[in-house]
Order: structure tokens, then C-alpha cells, then sequence
């Protein structure tokens, strides 16, 4: 009686499976059905060869070597010649924005032996940029634009406090300020050929009664001191204007206009109402630039054609701007470059408050 009992799986079976032997050849090799065969490829794993996807023609080739990667590109980007500068033979002027000075003043930080350092260390800011940039272009000529501010004022319970006066008015211009800014002055005429002074008035320098003259103010007097002080000398010119809030200058071709920054429109909100209200000054007068202090910041805005700087001020830790800003102002001031081609070429916030 048969039995049913499968054949045992020979152990070549499978290597000889698997190098393309076929079915024939297999039963032939082990003497079985070709059913045994195809149920021992079931077992083993080698049943392709039941499909004819396994022969000895179309076994899987060995693998071969990959093909070479394709040739890389070579970028060869185009190499510019660098403009030749031309500054050595075209001379700028340098203008500073001295704004804010606020001299006589008493807070923590800032006092009049301070504000005598202050000054000193802007005669060295300036002159360091222009020995800079000298180098480069013909820097022989200063313009200062003063802003406003340059004595404390007066107006008690007004805009300070009595504890925040180191002196009185006449004090402040004649006493402190006067002196410093002579001292100040010569020590620039030796590093400029010529110098000129532009001056407006600031708020700090209004009258205790508002019900006075538009030229009423402090810092007309201690500008037309120095002016009167220095008059003399025929390196240095002064332009002061006492009655309007504004005063236009002509710096080489370019026209600028020059104002403390206390205008009405500028209470509320500074940064959108400088920005409006000189947009139609742009327009109505015709200037190619603005300068401004009042604010105690430092820095360049260029909205449309015409440039605007903003001076900061010598005075720190201010009460004022703690309470209504949230933030001291940092005692600094601006000072840039202009020539025939551009209103401003460089521009420089010079820090006095280390």
C-alpha cells in the first residue's frame, strides 16, 4: 500500500532551484513528479521558476559597475571691475547737528561740569570722522546746524522743576555756555579752513510770560553772544534767525531746512506728524533736506527725496522722557557728509554718553 507521506526536500534542492534549473531537469535529477517538484519550489521559496520568470536564459544578470555620474557644470560667474572712487578729487562738506545741549541742566546723570566733557568729546567725535574720510575726499570746510536748546532756560514749574537748574538763565548762557562753546569753536578752526554757524531757537528758551515777542528767547542770546565773541574772525559766519521757527540753508547746491521740532503738529504723535507735515514742506518750500532736535533721538529717515535728521541731545537720564516715553534719551548727536552729487554721502550718530 502506497504511502502518503511527502518526500523529504533534498538539500541541493533549493541551490539548484535557484541557478535556473528547470522543471524537467529537476525530476530527472531527483526521480520525482514534476508535482513534487513544484510543491518542494512552494516550500522553498523558489517557485518563480513555475511562472518561467527563471531559466537558464533569463536569470539576473551580475551586478555591474554604475554608469559614471554625469559631468558636472562648471558656473563661471561673471567677475565685475570695481568702480574706480573718485573722492580724492571732489570735496565734501561736513555738516554737524548740534541740537539740544540743554546747558545748565541738573539730572542724575548730567550736570555742568558734564556737559563741559560732553563737548569735548564731540569736538573729538567730529574731528575723528573727518580725519577718516579725509583720507578719502578734501574735507575742509564745517557747517554747523544749531537747533535749539542750547541753555536750560528758566520756566520753572513750567518744563522742570527748581531742583533741575544748576544756574540762572544768565548764568547758563554767559557763565557756562558761552565759554564752552568759544573753546569749542576755536579748537575747530584749527582742524577746518572755514566754518559756518546756523542757528534756531528752541522751547526751553521762551520767556516765563507767554505773552511776549517771537525773537523772546534764551537761546538767541547765547548764540548772539558767540556770535558777537567770534564775529571777528573772518574763517567762521553766523546766521541766526530770533523770530521764525525755521531757517533755510544752503549747503553746496542742496537746500535745508532747519527747525527745533516743537511745532504744534508735532505734539501728539512725532513719528507720523514729522514725517506729514514735512511732506508739505517738501512741497511748499522746496527744501532738499530737514534737520531737526527737540526729540533727544538720533537718526536718518529717507521717506521721499528729501532726507530728515534728527539730533539727539548732551543731556541724560531726562525726567521727561522717563516719564512720558518710557526711555532716557542717549546723549548723542549727528554729523554727516554732503556733496554736489548727494544731500548726505555718509552719516554718523556720535555717541557722548560713555
Amino acid at each position: 500500500m502506497p504511502s502518503n507521506k511527502p518526500l523529504p526536500i533534498p538539500e541541493n534542492f533549493a541551490e539548484r532551484a535557484r541557478t535556473g534549473a528547470t522543471i524537467p531537469e529537476l525530476e530527472t535529477e531527483f526521480s520525482v513528479s514534476s508535482d513534487t517538484i513544484k510543491r518542494w519550489r512552494r516550500v522553498t521559496g523558489t517557485r518563480l521558476c513555475d511562472l518561467g520568470l527563471l531559466s537558464k536564459t533569463n536569470l539576473p544578470k551580475a551586478p555591474q559597475s554604475l554608469p559614471p555620474p554625469p559631468e558636472v557644470q562648471v558656473i563661471r560667474p561673471q567677475i565685475y571691475a570695481p568702480r574706480k572712487y573718485r573722492g580724492t578729487t571732489r570735496p565734501q562738506v561736513q555738516v554737524l547737528c548740534l541740537s539740544d545741549p540743554h546747558a545748565g541742566a541738573i539730572t542724575p546723570s548730567y550736570n555742568p561740569g558734564v556737559f563741559k566733557t560732553r563737548m569735548k568729546d564731540l569736538y573729538h567725535g567730529v574731528t575723528l570722522i573727518r580725519s577718516l574720510h579725509a583720507k578719502q575726499h578734501p574735507i575742509e570746510k564745517l557747517v554747523i546746524f544749531c537747533l535749539g536748546d542750547v541753555v536750560q532756560g528758566e520756566n520753572v514749574g513750567y518744563q522742570m522743576s527748581l531742583d533741575e537748574y544748576a544756574y540762572s538763565v544768565y548764568d547758563q548762557c554767559y557763565k557756562l555756555w558761552l565759554p564752552a562753546a568759544v573753546e569749542f569753536i576755536e579748537n575747530l578752526l584749527g582742524q577746518y579752513s572755514s566754518i559756518e554757524w546756523y542757528g534756531v531757537k528752541g522751547n526751553h528758551g521762551l520767556g516765563g510770560n507767554r505773552i511776549a515777542s517771537r525773537s523772546t528767547n534764551w537761546d538767541m542770546v547765547a548764540q548772539q553772544a558767540l556770535m558777537n565773541t567770534l564775529g571777528g574772525n573772518k574763517r567762521i559766519t553766523f546766521k541766526l534767525e530770533p523770530t521764525e521757527f525755521y531757517l533755510i540753508v544752503p549747503v553746496l547746491k542742496w537746500k535745508w531746512m532747519l527747525l527745533h521740532g516743537d511745532a504744534r503738529s508735532f505734539q501728539a504723535a512725532p513719528d507720523y506728524m514729522v514725517n506729514r507735515r514735512m511732506a508739505e514742506w517738501e512741497l511748499s518750500l522746496g527744501v532738499d533736506g530737514f534737520a531737526m532736535g527737540h526729540w533727544h533721538r538720533t537718526e536718518l529717515r529717507w521717506p521721499r527725496k528729501s532726507p530728515i535728521v534728527l539730533s539727539g541731545t548732551l543731556k541724560s537720564h531726562d525726567e521727561y522722557s522717563l516719564r512720558y516715553y518710557g526711555s532716557s534719551a542717549i546723549p548723542s548727536q549727528a554729523t554727516f557728509g554732503c556733496h554736489m552729487d548727494r544731500p548726505i554721502t555718509w552719516f554718523y550718530r556720535l555717541d557722548l554718553g560713555r
